[in-house]
């Protein structure tokens, strides 16, 4: 159900790992920006030590998703890039890169990065 805001109760969740020659390797500190994330949009995560993030769908606490905008997730960490991802170019986020999500109710993203 949308808030007065216009975001839905969804959450958007998942892991950044790196791919490593033994397996992936969750990656903490990532910085994750989605403008579609939240109560006015702007929303910024960090993964955790074990490089898991979450955008809440709690509206009561300023949480959800915009769902009816096209979803960009800025994805940074200095020394890494993201495969498939699209640089974002920007002076304020020197190594970002832009991932396209698509969601539709709440939607797990796992983000696979590449050390640079």
């Amino acid at each position: 159900m949308p808030s007065r805001s216009g975001a839905t109760g969804v959450a958007l969740f998942g892991t950044v790992f790196e791919a490593t020659p033994s397996g992936q390797s969750p990656v903490p500190g990532v910085l994750l920006y989605c403008d579609a994330c939240g109560e006015f949009g702007h929303t910024f995560q960090t993964t955790d030590a074990n490089g898991s993030y979450r955008f809440s769908g709690d509206l009561e606490h300023g949480g959800g998703v915009w769902l009816g905008w096209p979803m960009q997730l800025l994805v940074e960490k200095a020394g890494y890039k993201l495969p498939g991802g699209v640089p974002v170019n920007s002076s304020s986020y020197p190594e970002a890169f832009w991932l396209p999500v698509k969601m539709n109710g709440d939607t797990q993203v796992d983000i696979t990065l590449a050390r640079q």
